[in-house]
């Protein structure tokens, strides 16, 4: 082919809409002389410039994916409107003739091209991706935020906050909180925690977090303030924590939710949900290293967990408060207590000793074992004491 100026036309929608051009055999570049509707210049390069792989050099036309690429330090003007229907149909039109025609150089060329050209393409959507879950994370954590629902007064007093966070002295700590739990102290916690810094980020509200599963929602949220906690604590080669709100029940079902934000996502790999050969984003050894402890602070009524593990049997300021006569005694006690209760938690001399729910361990020296689990027998709902058929 002639290295004179030579019209040639490539197929519409491919690196650019009905594009022509110069085109050299031996070394092909591609301008940014783009114009809507009309052509994409190729012209020879005298020193063979590189095909360029800057992000700024792909520009992005809408919902459909078209972009355009151009030389690296190229000159900045225009814009593209096109679409990538398939670099083997624009082969022979880059080449002036047919695909058979074309030598081994200019094809390796124009695949390098291609290949470099596809994979910016795809790490500049995996970076669009994460802006958009970053920004929908943020409107999230605004959310949080808002005050609830206008409620009786608080327990802990209308001018009560919680403990300051020392970032050098206290343990990175999250909270998965019922809000309906202990007559609804914790709905008086959970709005402590909005009004006090590093609480109003790390404290969730368990029955939202399972409701909002949504992408950039609730669970996302919590999921990267957990990987933010574990970062903080294996800094200082700590264990992050997390406060269970509630009662016997919340305590699985915070555990639960734990599992839910560390499950992998294939589907979401690029945004970090990617499987680490386990079915979770943390490798077995992040998990038997960083996985949170479980503090329970007891707003059940039985609170037989709280109370095993040395974190009490009451909702924290019930105790202090009962004997006073004045609210307002009563009030600044509670929350006293609240405050005292917390700062055992984020206290990093606290014990953190392991636990198996069940009671069900492997003899020394064994990886696993046997056992049963027994049900009590009978109609569900009925009181174990009353009489069925003359029977009890």
């Amino acid at each position: 082919m002639s290295s004179s100026p030579a019209e040639v036309v490539l197929p519409q929608g491919c690196f650019g809409c009905m594009c022509t051009g110069q085109v050299s055999r031996d070394n092909v570049t591609v301008s940014r002389e783009v114009v809507p509707g009309k052509a994409l210049g190729l012209h020879a390069s005298d020193s063979g410039a590189s095909i360029a792989t800057s992000t700024q050099d792909l520009t992005s036309c809408g919902s459909q994916g078209c972009f355009a690429s151009v030389p690296t330090g190229a000159s900045s003007e225009g814009n593209s409107e096109c679409s990538d229907i398939g670099f083997r149909h624009a082969l022979p039109a880059l080449l002036g003739g047919s695909s058979a025609s074309a030598s081994k150089k200019d094809i390796q060329l124009l695949k390098t091209f291609h290949a470099q050209w596809s994979k910016q393409l795809e790490g500049d959507q995996a970076m669009q991706r994460r802006d958009e879950l970053e920004m929908l994370m943020q409107q999230t954590r605004e959310q949080m935020l808002v005050d609830p629902p206008s409620m009786p007064a608080s327990r802990y007093g209308t001018d009560a906050t919680l403990p300051t966070f020392d970032a050098e002295k206290h343990v990175p700590t999250l909270a998965l909180i019922n809000p309906g739990s202990g007559a609804k102290a914790g709905a008086d916690i959970m709005a402590l925690a909005r009004k006090t810094p590093y609480y109003q980020r790390r404290f969730f509200n368990i029955v939202d977090v399972v409701r909002d599963k949504r992408r950039g929602g609730l669970l996302d949220v919590f999921r990267a303030e957990l990987c933010s906690a574990r970062d903080e604590a294996r800094a200082r080669g700590l264990r992050p924590r997390v406060i269970s709100g509630g009662g016997d029940g919340t305590a699985s079902f915070a555990l639960f939710m734990v599992f839910q934000a560390l499950k992998a996502d294939p589907a979401r790999e690029d945004e970090g949900l990617g499987d680490a050969g386990n079915g979770f984003i943390w490798s077995d050894e992040e998990l038997a290293a960083d996985f949170p402890a479980l503090a329970q602070l007891p707003l059940g009524s039985a609170n037989d967990f709280g109370r095993t593990l040395g974190w009490g049997h009451k909702c924290p300021g019930d105790s202090a408060a009962a004997s006073l006569a004045s609210a307002r005694a009563r009030s600044r006690a509670a929350s006293d207590e609240l405050s005292a209760w917390l700062l055992s938690v984020l206290d990093a001399r606290s014990v953190v000793a392991n636990f198996d729910v069940w009671g069900i361990l492997p003899p020394a020296g064994a990886e696993a074992c046997n056992f049963k689990v027994a049900e009590l027998g009978g109609q569900r709902g009925f009181d174990p004491r009353s009489a069925i058929d003359g029977v009890k």
